[in-house]
């Protein structure tokens, strides 16, 4: 897409938008402005900062947007990492959801789960959000600026449609189109679809010898979908991509996931899988493999929480499991009158034996406890193999293989908070195995953090080996909303800033 073609589409969208403002429902606030200033300092490394503002505009409902995220290396800095400047801008109307976006993005959504599949978490049905996006708060080194496009149209009856564009840095497209269906307001579906096209970089192999053969530059095109079906109480999802790649291959990916209950009880259960040589939308070529997932939560009205999830995944149906991971918390209901009173506890078990020359295993713990005005948090963590347990599921997994453990850890933290105010200490101690044998080194932090309708000012200090090798970290985050009502002076009120 050249350049002349991208202004044409950011008019048209423009127009499109406008067009969206004019039957959507008007806004009732009035004209708005908020400033938004945060960003960290860690000794000896890296100075962030962000500045956001948005002017808020009545009738139409739209808001615009400027943001400023800078990277740099602080005083007496030995950081390598090259400066970082990325401005971004944007426009998006609130009835719809409309938005054009220039600079950093994070996809959400059908694109977002296309990319990097396994390093994801299990397909469940409550994490199938919409397809979208918006500008990163982070300085991405990765990344470069792109042009996004998203219109949405008000509610027809029962249909709503939408359509988006996103033009990356190197003009390579993608294209989400697809529309909501509401049968009544507690049951709707939506349907989506995605297609791209993107060069790859040529693969040259680091020898002569290895698995993997060379590949010349190449074109690879992905199509996907996505279905999801909700309910209150119940709700259906799923997700199918395909990709071909020239001089690579075929490929297709596939997920589902199903949920029951919401309220005080929910269960959702899902899996995914990918066949052949399939390119995600990252450009990665993922190995095969089959992966399933379940979670359970409860809720009392006391307000306390219970959580169990599990995973497991392997590289094709009838042959063994290569990963596994259980995890159990529960979270007590906070009382009024404190003396001694647990918080939460938690316990998971983790398995991963894809490397057969190197199987891992990984047990952690953790137990908070209410002591007067005091939470007190502990943690353990233990890690070790066992060559001769090749079961990746966490429920065969027996404790010997910790008996020869390479790395274990404790900790113990403390917070006290009054109001605005929050102070923490935490204590950690690591014992590794190495060349020389195990070796021992701890931690010590110490933290306070204030807060108030003004933002929040925190710091941080840390020290490996007291008193020699210490850091100090100083984050912040100033904001403050300028209201107009009726076009008069600024009222003073304070508010939170929009999540758009």
């Amino acid at each position: 897409m050249n350049l002349k073609k991208q202004i044409l589409c950011l008019i048209v969208v423009s127009g499109c938008i406008h067009t969206c403002c004019l039957f959507a429902s008007p806004q009732k606030t009035g004209f708005f402005f908020d400033l938004l200033w945060s960003g960290s300092w860690e000794r000896g490394k890296n100075v962030i900062n962000r500045i956001d503002l948005k002017l808020g505009v009545p009738g139409p409902g739209l808001i615009f947007r400027g943001q400023l995220v800078d990277r740099r290396p602080g005083p007496s800095s030995d950081s390598a990492t090259p400066p970082l400047t990325v401005l971004g801008a944007g426009l998006y109307h609130t009835g719809t959801g409309s938005r054009i976006l220039y600079g950093n993005i994070d996809e959400i959504g059908l694109a977002a789960r296309l990319k990097n599949v396994w390093t994801r978490g299990p397909p469940l049905q409550m994490n199938h959000s919409l397809s979208a996006g918006d500008l990163a708060t982070a300085p991405l080194g990765t990344k470069q600026p792109g042009l996004f496009l998203y219109l949405g149209s008000p509610r027809w009856g029962p249909v709503r449609v939408f359509s988006s564009v996103y033009v990356e840095h190197d003009l390579d497209q993608l294209y989400i189109t697809g529309m909501d269906y509401y049968f009544s307001e507690k049951t709707w579906l939506k349907i989506e679809g995605l297609y791209t096209e993107q060069m790859l970089d040529a693969r040259i192999p680091a020898s002569w010898f290895s698995e993997q053969p060379w590949l010349p530059e190449r074109t690879s095109r992905l199509y996907g979908g996505s279905i999801n079906f909700n309910h209150t109480f119940w709700g259906i999802s799923g997700d199918a991509a395909y990709s071909e790649t020239f001089a690579f291959g075929t490929g297709w990916y596939g997920g589902v996931s199903f949920r029951l209950g919401n309220k005080p009880w929910r269960f959702q259960a899902g899996g995914d899988m990918i066949r052949g040589a399939f390119v995600d939308r990252g450009g990665k070529d993922p190995d095969e493999g089959i992966r399933i997932g379940a979670q359970f939560e409860a809720w009392e009205k006391a307000g306390s929480y219970f959580k169990i999830n599990g995973s497991v995944q392997g590289p094709g149906s009838g042959e063994h499991l290569s990963k596994s991971k259980i995890l159990v918390s529960y979270y007590f209901s906070v009382p009024k009158q404190v003396v001694v009173w647990p918080s939460r506890i938690s316990f998971s078990v983790e398995r991963n034996i894809s490397d057969s020359s190197d199987p891992e295993s990984t047990a952690k713990a953790g137990l908070g406890l209410y002591l007067g005005p005091v939470l007190a948090t502990s943690g353990f963590s233990i890690h070790g193999n066992n060559d001769d347990n090749r079961k990746a599921l966490p429920w065969v997994t027996d404790f010997t293989d910790f008996t020869e453990w390479t790395e274990l850890s404790f900790s113990e933290e403390l917070q006290y908070r009054i109001k605005a105010w929050t102070f923490r200490v935490k204590f950690a101690y690591l014992i590794e195995e190495k060349k020389t044998g195990k070796v021992g080194s701890y931690n010590f932090q110490v933290y306070s953090s204030i807060y108030g309708k003004w933002g929040r000012l925190s710091g941080t200090l840390n020290f490996d080996k007291f008193p020699d090798i210490w850091t100090y970290t100083v984050s912040w985050q100033l904001k403050h909303t300028f209201q107009f009502e009726n076009n008069q002076k600024p009222c003073g009120k304070q508010r939170g800033m929009l999540v758009l």
